[in-house]
């Protein structure tokens, strides 16, 4: 009877996977946007030799080979089709490509033109690619003439790429310095140094790396990106810039250590083969921008040169001193610009104080002034009004923002003392006495002796001082042991798993113990079959839907258990499995059963699964 149950419920669920593969990989066949791209093996060849054409479907996997349109210049021959999938942090893609081999008929520059195919009723195009086709000598293989075609120069280049040509001078222009390898295996990429003349620059931020194609040639792009300010008008020339790197290229052969008989096969050749690196400079092109002086109409008094987007704040602490004291006065600019450029304001009424040099600083999109001020007397009332200025690029227009004034309390000292230089000078004061009366001079460090003790007595020498030791040192032991394991839980993922291990299937027992109860079947096997496969998906640390009995016999833990136990976990896996989708009836003892025969298995694994 079992078996023939067994036999329906595996036709069943071979039926069921089906729809459900389906469903699961619909959505992620389409999660990308469908894209047709070109790319060519060289845009230059000879007319003895030939060069492929890629073309590829991303996103589309049932995309049918692509009938080429007539090529000028060119025979084209169909090779074949490759595909491939990939999932990348959650997404899924594949793409299909189809190879076909052109064949140049006579020698010129060509046009590969836009090929158009049509997915699904919506239309797709790749970009046109130019090729030239040079005379060659015949004879000379392909790869030769392919290599001779194309220089270094069109496989690794830099570019300067500026955002913009027009800019006002101090304001920032984001540059990019695009670095372009094809074809080659590049290694030890440095920063790119600039020249710079008339600019002051930031620091490069991280570089990012992808690739394009270019032309019908796909191209490895490294972006380093910064922010450039000038610092003069005119024309300002920004560049060439250079960046150090190595290729790999093959080295002589030599004769393989002398034995050029006995290891003159091809074999052999390409055993010997050796790579080695090559250093290279390479140099970019010039960019000759045009930088312009800020606009006079409308510039404030107060104007110091700040160009960007800026916010100001001040704040003057504290209000209320006497004559003497110091007040911190903190001014902040924050904002996207060229914060080296910007001058604070000044502050205003400084008769009224003495000035110390003020302490800049600067961090992340935002500069800070600190200056420590002291009021002279205290018929001063304020730190008069401030006023910073600046020209916003974006909007080509003056702002300013103001702060203040802020009142301020100043007390005179008692006892008639004024201000004089920086420090308090107490003009009131008799003359010191020229003789003291004895002691008055010294300042005695004890005056009170304290509680007396016996001599000899020691802390040490009681019992209970060696108590409070150990009682420590337990502590402390205690403490890191409870250190040790909380961190090896939070850290070790395959330790935390078996060591939760046991508690959850505690949990899931005494949930599927009331549905035994209450006489809940399906609750019943639901919870059986749920508490079993998390028991052993923590133990064996195997994902929980991978729990299966094959998957479970075969790991090395569980190799040597006993013919017994594996019928009893194959059984418990398979019967749960079986009642909860076949809807079959169960008496309370054949329940009662399937618990202990769980429990049982659970018991025997928490004691031998280490």
């Amino acid at each position: 009877m079992n078996k023939v149950l067994l036999n329906i419920f595996s036709r069943w669920t071979r039926f069921l996977w089906i729809p459900l593969v389906v469903m699961m990989h619909t959505p992620l066949c389409h999660a990308q946007e469908v894209r047709l791209e070109a790319e060519i093996s060289s845009t230059k060849i000879t007319l003895d030799g030939s060069l492929q054409l890629t073309l590829t479907v991303y996103n589309h996997k049932n995309a049918e080979p692509i009938v080429l349109p007539a090529i000028e210049g060119f025979d084209a021959n169909y090779r074949g089709q490759s595909s491939r999938v990939s999932i990348v942090n959650g997404q899924y893609s594949n793409s299909v490509s189809f190879t076909y081999v052109l064949y140049p008929q006579k020698t010129g520059q060509f046009t590969i033109p836009a090929i158009v195919t049509e997915i699904e009723g919506q239309k797709y195009s790749t970009q046109s690619i130019s090729v030239e086709v040079i005379d060659g000598s015949a004879g000379s293989s392909n790869n030769l003439q392919s290599s001779a075609a194309t220089t270094l120069k069109d496989q690794i280049f830099l570019v300067i790429d500026p955002a913009r040509e027009q800019l006002y001078i101090n304001q920032g222009i984001p540059v990019k310095l695009l670095f372009y390898v094809t074809g080659l295996e590049v290694r030890d990429i440095q920063y790119p140094a600039i020249e710079a003349i008339g600019f002051s620059m930031d620091d490069y931020s991280e570089p990012k790396q992808y690739q394009k194609v270019i032309n019908g040639r796909r191209f490895d792009i490294i972006e380093f990106e910064t922010v450039l300010y000038p610092t003069r008008i005119g024309e300002v020339k920004l560049g060439p810039a250079t960046l150090d790197c190595n290729i790999v290229v093959r080295g002589n052969r030599g004769n393989a250590g002398g034995f050029s008989g006995l290891f003159n096969d091809d074999f052999f050749e390409s055993f010997f083969d050796r790579y080695e690196k090559r250093p290279i400079k390479v140099k970019s092109n010039e960019v000759t921008l045009m930088v312009k002086d800020l606009p006079k109409e409308g510039q404030p008094s107060g104007f110091s040169g700040a160009v960007g987007e800026y916010t100001f704040n001040m704040t003057v602490s504290p209000t209320k001193v006497k004559v003497g004291d110091p007040i911190t006065v903190r001014m902040t600019v924050e904002g996207k610009g060229n914060l080296k450029a910007v001058n604070f304001p000044k502050i205003p009424n400084q008769d009224d104080f003495k000035l110390y040099d003020p302490i800049i600083k600067e961090e992340e999109n935002k500069k800070i002034l600190e200056q420590v001020i002291i009021p002279k007397t205290d018929q001063v009332k304020e730190v008069g009004r401030i006023e910073f200025s600046f020209f916003h690029d974006k909007l080509e227009q003056y702002r300013s923002i103001a702060q203040g004034p802020f009142s301020i309390e100043v007390e005179a000292v008692k006892g008639g003392d004024s201000f004089n230089g920086g420090a308090l000078a107490n003009t009131n004061i008799d003359k010191q006495k020229s003789q003291e009366d004895f002691g008055e001079d010294i300042v005695f460090i004890k005056r009170d002796l304290g509680e007396f003790k016996h001599k000899g007595r020691r802390n040490y020498n009681s019992w209970l001082f060696y108590v409070m030791i150990i009682v420590s040192l337990g502590g402390w032991t205690a403490a890191y042991i409870y250190y040790q394991k909380t961190h090896k839980m939070e850290t070790d993922v395959r330790y935390a798993r078996q060591m939760l291990a046991p508690k959850k299937a505690k949990k899931g027992l005494a949930e599927a113990q009331k549905s035994l109860q209450a006489g809940r079947q399906e609750d019943f096997y639901n919870s059986l079959f749920k508490t079993l496969q998390q028991y052993l998906s923590h133990k064996l640390h195997i994902p929980v839907g991978a729990v299966t009995y094959e998957t479970v016999i075969k790991k090395e833990k569980v190799k040597g258990l006993d013919v017994t136990l594996q019928a009893e976990l194959k059984t418990a896996l398979e019967e749960c499995d079986m009642i909860r989708y076949a809807s079959i009836s169960v008496d309370a003892s054949g329940m009662k059963q399937s618990y202990d025969r769980v429990e049982k298995l659970i018991d025997h694994f928490e004691r031998t699964l280490k």
